[in-house]
């Protein structure tokens, strides 16, 4: 069996082993956590209002002033 290994699945390694070996063998995987998403999703939210207003050729009320 070959293992794919990655920055963040050698730094599960380190911090929970067993967690490590649940995972590689596909019996486990552990869940993400909510920060990552968080971030990803007030990106999306600002780039598509800045979007409206590139594209309209205008500037936003909040960078008008």
């Amino acid at each position: 069996m070959s293992f794919k290994l990655s920055p963040s699945s050698l730094g599960l390694m380190k911090e929970c082993p067993r967690c490590f070996w649940l995972e590689q063998h596909g019996i486990w995987k552990r869940p993400m956590g909510a920060f990552p998403s968080l971030p990803n999703g007030m990106d999306r939210i600002l780039k598509r209002h800045f979007d409206i207003f590139r594209d309209k050729g205008m500037l936003p009320p909040e960078l008008k002033e």
